[in-house]
């Protein structure tokens, strides 16, 4: 992509400004010749090539994190805790608190639109509240507790968010705008029909952070 920075040459001794420099040791990064002012491109790496869903971040001990709400809609319909294991997996190589999850079991278990995790055994171990992208129940209802009768009602129920010639799989890049509000509905279902739950982790991860 285009260098926005090309051209931009810090002062020399930028890296001993304590108003730019926020990090206890100095880092090569702090240096203006390592910031690339005259390459005229960057070559920029999408961190989602190894964890599509962003609670690293925020599982750094100093956040001391009560709840997290993963809305995770990477395309892998048959593997809808792919990424969650994957962050599991990075918080044990990393000696961070994670629930323990068995992912096995659960991939053989009829899909659901809500997930509730939590490690009774580790309360340094956040919540996590999981919404995969799937259509379950949606297919049958329009809004919650309302059925789908008409036909026009029974088609807009088919969001196909599973097979290969879905229109969400991940080589297209753009939707129409049938496609892209048909998706906006079935994604607003699934956490309308699980308002309940997701507030109760909410109460629950405030209970735990007041007795702290």
């Amino acid at each position: 992509m285009y260098n926005f920075m090309r051209g931009l040459f810090m002062h020399r001794d930028y890296n001993q400004q304590s108003n730019f420099v926020a990090w206890k040791e100095t880092h090569p990064d702090a240096f203006p010749n390592q910031l690339t002012p005259r390459d005229s491109t960057l070559c920029l790496i999408d961190s989602g090539h190894a964890i599509n869903i962003a609670c690293v971040p925020v599982l750094r001990p100093e956040r001391d994190v009560d709840l997290i709400i993963s809305l995770s809609y990477s395309w892998e319909p048959e593997h809808i805790f792919n990424d969650l294991e994957k962050t599991a997996a990075y918080c044990k190589d990393h000696d961070i608190p994670f629930p323990n999850v068995d992912f096995a079991s659960l991939e053989k278990e009829p899909q659901k639109e809500f997930y509730i995790f939590e490690d009774k055994e580790n309360p340094k171990a956040p919540i996590v509240a999981h919404l995969p992208l799937v259509n379950v129940t949606y297919k049958h209802f329009k809004h919650p507790g309302v059925k789908r009768e008409t036909e026009e009602d029974i088609r807009a129920g088919e969001v196909d968010v599973s097979s290969s010639s879905s229109p969400y799989i991940t080589k297209n890049m753009t939707y129409s705008e049938e496609d892209y509000e048909a998706l906006v509905e079935l994604i607003s279902y699934n956490i309308s029909i699980n308002k309940e739950s997701i507030l109760a982790a909410l109460c629950k991860a405030q209970e735990r952070s007041a007795s702290k």
